[in-house]
């Protein structure tokens, strides 16, 4: 008697999991906050937006890796080595920030920010470097565990300048056009790519786990 085979399961892709729109997503936040911060939105009188701007923004990235398959495909379909590398943008802002200090912006955040995002910048290209070799993983998530300490570091200074210190006029600069993208952007999305490498690094240390080096 012949049987007949079931008909193989077909597959079919991941309703919005195209990458795109999620770049699209990141593209109009990043014009969103360049339009508040060249329109004076963030003032020292509303510097209390400041924390909730940038925290509610992680949370916001971080939910979205989890619940949205674009953001999941976007973020698990760059290359690690890119991934890190990114970070390199760090050491000429860094440098900025240090220059900015003769130019009224506080000293105390001048130095911890400038000098520290000058480090992970040029250390970035350094870690980039060993991805795809044995000692990857101890050299990747040392840096990044130095670069998010880092991170947390700037974070915390200036919040403590801004809503606590008796001279907040000092951090003005960082409220205004074109700087305030730096706490509103850039931080948000450093942070998050942080825990992402940590996320990726991880997955790669299990046996039969993705590579690091694609999605």
């Amino acid at each position: 008697m012949a049987t007949t085979s079931a008909p193989l399961p077909v597959h079919s892709p991941r309703p919005n999991a195209d990458p795109r729109l999620a770049m699209l997503g990141i593209t109009v936040w990043g014009v969103l906050v360049f339009a508040l911060a060249s329109a004076g939105a963030i003032t020292l009188e509303r510097r209390f937006l400041l924390p909730v701007l940038v925290l509610g923004s992680i949370i916001a990235l971080i939910a979205l890796y989890y619940r949205s398959a674009a953001m999941r495909a976007l973020a698990d379909g760059v290359d690690l080595r890119a991934l890190v590398a990114l970070h390199a943008i760090r050491a000429p802002i860094g440098i900025g920030l240090v220059v900015l200090v003769n130019h009224g912006l506080d000293p105390e955040f001048g130095r911890i920010a400038g000098y520290g995002d000058a480090i992970v910048g040029v250390l970035a290209l350094v870690a980039a470097a060993f991805v795809g070799m044995p000692t990857e993983r101890f050299i990747v998530r040392g840096w990044n565990a130095l670069g998010l300490a880092d991170l947390l570091l700037v974070v915390l200074t200036a919040q403590r300048i801004v809503l606590f210190s008796d001279h907040p006029q000092t951090m003005s600069l960082m409220l205004r056009f074109p700087m305030a993208a730096l706490p509103l952007f850039v931080v948000p999305l450093a942070l998050t790519t942080h825990l992402l490498i940590f996320r990726r690094t991880s997955r790669s240390s299990v046996p039969g786990g993705e590579s690091t080096n694609g999605a």
